[in-house]
């Protein structure tokens, strides 16, 4: 089975599972920032308990929700074998994710740094809120 978060990262999953004659589910993300999780509804948690599943994501930036996945599909009695992306950011290992393995078909390194950090942040320049997640990094500086 393969399992991708929604929203970017249902299509990688469900065409990684066309490839591999498998069937896919995908979590849904629950709140925003720190209070964030994934969970699998629809029923796809009882679809997936007991069956080996691969976590699939489009772009790991920092491993985040990859992480929330792999515990929901924990929670739903299901066994994760691995973790997959087709873009690593660079910032990401199978030991950051606690799977054995992390496969990705490209890496970009694009190192990710705290807001005290950014030159952006430093100079003022405003964070679109409208892109990614934005609208939740804002919520969480307050």
């Amino acid at each position: 089975m393969v399992c991708g978060p929604a929203i970017g990262g249902v299509i990688c999953a469900q065409y990684t599972a066309l490839a591999l004659g498998t069937e896919s589910v995908f979590a849904e993300r629950l709140g925003c920032g720190p209070e964030t999780t994934f969970e699998l509804k629809r029923g796809y948690s009882a679809e997936i308990r007991n069956f080996s599943v691969l976590v699939v994501d489009d772009v790991v930036n920092t491993g985040f929700s990859l992480r929330l996945v792999l515990d929901a599909v924990r929670a739903a009695g299901a066994n994760p074998i691995g973790a997959a992306t087709w873009v690593n950011r660079g910032n990401v290992s199978a030991n950051d994710l606690g799977v054995r393995r992390f496969v990705f078909l490209d890496e970009v390194v694009l190192p990710a740094m705290a807001p005290e950090r950014c030159s952006l942040c430093v100079a003022g320049i405003p964070v679109d809120t409208e892109y990614a997640h934005g609208a939740e990094f804002m919520a969480m500086r307050g």
